[in-house]
């Protein structure tokens, strides 16, 4: 027989995002319950490299981005348990004419959204960044570039919720959502959930669940792919992305981690996932164009893990039309997980007051899940 669970907040994935925002919820009082497929980040949240890297963002997200990079500054100290954060100030390479061109004319839209950035030329890389290839002619440089580690992070929130009272619930698949009256039930093998909220953090599986609520939205589903090497001599010391938006460097305790989307291969609906070695080799050989001395270390594992998205890159989020405050969605957009800290706090923030402070973002409204909704459903939600 089914247990039987009341619960004021129903969290559908408990990855870095669910998690967020459950803690924060759970902060101002709120009964939270995260429930996951698996166990909770497993995916798109540990599966990414760390990188909390500003200039590689979208323009239309750099204000909450270095909000954000502030925030991982103290985000250990506020949990009380490690995220692995390392400010260390990051180059945004350029190889090409071309390319040293788009980190020109990027820099003025940065500085103006509060990016501390400046381009930097071959002779002062050649003096400041040594490791760095000939072929790199030059390079957006930004201080607030750093790291943290995914595994760190995703336990650091989980356990801070769990002092809160907050529950986890594991190996919990959502097999039925139906409107019960104010309230959303929500069916688990094992477990008969009613919840007064329910909030869709699924990552990619948020457009199945969303249609069980007879409101399909387009999120998307990507498998990206990250590879450490076996320790070696420390030979990095920043945060290295290159312009083009296919490559991330950066190395803990003397082992080098690349990351850059690069899918892999799977189907979300059976779970199946494994690495693309094409794409790895395609990965590692931009590294080591890049930064030559890589070569000389061996490659311990690569992984891969879903990441749920929007088709433009920019976050879904709100109350999803025509239940009332009774159901949410969060879809992750570009740089997802760097940006958790903060759009997970505006999130719950959403769901705890029904709006979001004026002064944390002015790009809130851009976010509203109504946008990708179907017309009807946009007219049902414009009528309350």
């Amino acid at each position: 027989m089914r247990e039987k669970r009341n619960v004021d907040i129903c969290m559908i994935g408990g990855g870095i995002y669910g998690l967020v925002t459950a803690y924060h919820l759970a902060k101002v009082g709120r009964d939270v319950l995260v429930i996951d497929r698996g166990p909770y980040g497993m995916e798109a949240s540990r599966s990414n490299a760390g990188s909390i890297a500003i200039q590689n963002k979208a323009l239309n997200m750099l204000a909450e981005t270095v909000k954000a990079a502030y925030r991982w500054g103290n985000l250990s100290e506020e949990l009380g348990f490690d995220v692995g954060y390392e400010r260390r100030g990051g180059f945004r390479v350029a190889s090409s004419e071309g390319d040293v061109e788009m980190l020109r004319s990027r820099i003025p839209i940065q500085r103006k959204a509060g990016v501390p950035v400046e381009l930097v030329e071959e002779k002062v890389i050649r003096k400041e960044a040594p490791y760095l290839s000939t072929e790199v002619l030059a390079a957006g440089y930004c201080h607030l570039d750093g790291k943290a580690d995914p595994f760190k992070a995703v336990l650091a929130y989980a356990k801070a919720f769990e002092r809160l009272n907050g529950k986890i619930l594991t190996h919990a698949p959502v097999k039925r959502l139906k409107s019960e009256g104010k309230q959303v039930a929500v069916e688990t093998p094992s477990v008969s959930i009613l919840a007064n909220k329910v909030v869709n953090t699924a990552g990619a599986w948020a457009g199945l669940v969303s249609a069980m609520m007879g409101v399909p939205l387009p999120v998307m589903w990507a498998l990206n792919m990250a590879t450490i090497t076996e320790p070696g001599p420390e030979i990095i010391p920043h945060i290295v992305t290159h312009c083009h938006g296919n490559l991330t460097v950066k190395q803990a305790k003397g082992r080098i981690i690349i990351g850059g989307a690069w899918r892999g291969d799977g189907d979300p609906f059976t779970g199946r996932q494994q690495v693309n070695l094409t794409n790895i080799r395609g990965n590692l050989s931009w590294a080591c164009t890049m930064i030559p001395a890589i070569k000389g270390f061996r490659v311990l594992r690569s992984w891969s893990g879903f990441q749920g998205q929007s088709p433009d890159r920019v976050f879904m989020m709100g109350e999803l039309p025509p239940y009332d405050g009774r159901f949410y969605i969060m879809a992750a957009g570009s740089g997802g997980f760097g940006l958790a800290p903060i759009i997970g706090e505006q999130m719950a923030e959403w769901i705890h007051k029904g709006s979001v402070t004026e002064n944390i973002t002015d790009n809130f409204k851009l976010f509203d899940v109504r946008r990708y909704c179907p017309d009807e459903s946009r007219k049902a939600a414009d009528m309350m």
